[in-house]
């Protein structure tokens, strides 16, 4: 359901946006916030009842995607219903984005080391010592990296409303910290031979 909103409000937009307000604006402003809406409710059940107590670094990451945005979410309304100010619409834009952003980079944490293990460690299971899945990069690094993007993510989309030059700066450098060490350990995991 998710899915099929936002594919379709992201549709109707790109052919009707400069249509009537009704079909232009409100119906895909309502579909893709109840294509959102429906991630968030779908994420959150399924965070409730998993298997695992412990929450890995990857997982948290994704988390802060979907808290950003919820914060999209939040702002969405207010940008429409309200003549702000273009700040307040740039929040909205990057707090979508980055929260897809952190909602996908939280998975490659799960996905990368379950492929590598599966193509390169696989076959040795049983033969000889194999690592787990978890032991291919290191936790606390990755919750580093989680750390900074989402710190970082929240920075960038409180900067355009405040006008804070300075915040942009320092949320931008925390930011691309925390993509260099996810990138750098992605590329260490890919490289993991037994």
């Amino acid at each position: 359901m998710a899915v099929g909103l936002v594919a379709g409000g992201a549709g109707v937009l790109t052919f009707l946006h400069h249509g009537p307000p009704l079909l232009g604006v409100w119906l895909p402003a309502g579909m893709l916030a109840g294509g959102f809406g429906a991630l968030l409710v779908q994420a959150a059940r399924t965070f409730r009842h998993r298997r695992r107590p412990k929450v890995d670094a990857g997982m948290k990451t994704a988390v802060g995607g979907l808290v950003l945005f919820a914060l999209g979410m939040v702002l969405g309304p207010v940008v429409l219903l309200t003549d702000m100010a273009p700040g307040t619409t740039t929040a909205y834009g990057t707090a979508l984005i980055l929260g897809l952003g952190l909602f996908v980079a939280g998975h490659y944490y799960k996905i990368v080391p379950f492929l590598v293990w599966y193509h390169r460690f696989g076959p040795l299971a049983g033969k000889k010592p194999v690592p787990a899945v978890g032991d291919l990069y290191s936790a606390g690094t990755a919750h580093l990296a989680g750390a900074a993007l989402f710190v970082g993510s929240l920075g960038l989309v409180a900067a355009p409303p405040s006008g804070s030059v300075g915040l942009a700066r320092v949320a931008a450098i925390l930011f691309l910290a925390g993509a260099a060490v996810l990138a750098v350990q992605i590329l260490q995991i890919a490289r993991r031979r037994p």
